[in-house]
C-alpha cells in the first residue's frame, strides 16, 4: 500500500518584484521531499501528528507557482481550484496513490506514443523528463537552476557535467526558488 500524496503539503503566497520593479504574487507549494532510508526504516508518523510536526521530520522541498496569467495562463484554474478547496493546512492535499496517478497518466497520455515514436511508454516520470527538457529548450535553464527547480544535489550535477566536487557542496549551497523564477515569468507568447 502506498500512502497518499500531499500528505505533507503546506502552502503560503509570497510577494516577488520582478526586475521591472513589478511585483507579482507567487503560490509556494512545500512539499515532502521523498527520503530512501538506508538502514532501518524510521516509523510513519502518528495520525495525532500535526502537518507542521510532521514536515519537521522530512525535508522539504518548495515548487513556486506563477500566479500571472501572461506567464502562466493555467494559473487562475489553478487558484479557483485551491480556494474551492477548505481552509486550512492541508487544503492541497491529494487523496491519490502512486498507482491512481500511474493510471491516470497513462489513461490521458497514451495518444503520445503517435505524436513522438520516440516516446516509448507513458509514465508520471516521463512528465518530469519533458518538463525538464522544455525549461532548457525553452526558457534557457542554465544546470544549476534545473538543480534547484528539481530539487536534486549540487554534487550529483557536478558529477554529471563531469566535475569532480565534494560532498559539502550540498551542504553549503543554497540553490532556491528565486534563483530561477525571472525565467518562469517570460510572457507565454515570447516563447511560443
Amino acid at each position: 500500500m502506498t500512502k497518499p500524496y500531499g500528505r505533507l503539503l503546506k502552502w503560503e503566497f509570497a510577494s516577488y518584484k520582478k526586475p521591472d520593479g513589478r511585483e507579482l504574487k507567487i503560490l509556494l507549494v512545500r512539499s515532502a521531499v521523498a527520503k530512501r532510508l538506508k538502514s532501518k526504516r524510521e516509523p510513519e508518523p502518528s495520525p495525532q501528528e500535526n502537518v507542521v510536526q510532521q514536515t519537521l521530520k522530512v525535508p522539504m522541498k518548495v515548487v513556486p507557482i506563477v500566479c500571472d496569467p501572461q506567464a502562466e495562463p493555467w494559473c487562475k484554474d489553478t487558484l479557483q481550484w485551491i480556494s474551492a478547496r477548505k481552509a486550512g493546512e492541508d487544503a492541497l492535499r491529494f487523496d491519490c496513490t502512486e498507482m491512481t496517478v500511474q493510471n491516470i497518466v497513462k489513461r490521458n497520455l497514451a495518444g503520445m506514443r503517435e505524436i513522438d515514436p520516440r516516446i516509448r511508454k507513458v509514465h508520471p516520470h516521463f512528465l518530469r523528463h519533458c518538463r525538464i527538457t522544455h525549461l532548457i529548450k525553452a526558457y534557457d535553464f542554465t544546470p544549476y537552476q534545473i538543480t534547484a527547480f528539481a530539487g536534486w544535489g549540487m554534487e550529483s550535477t557536478f558529477q554529471q557535467m563531469g566535475v569532480q566536487a565534494s560532498s559539502n557542496i550540498d551542504i553549503y549551497s543554497h540553490l532556491e526558488w528565486k534563483d530561477y523564477i525571472d525565467k518562469l515569468l517570460v510572457p507565454l507568447s515570447e516563447i511560443i
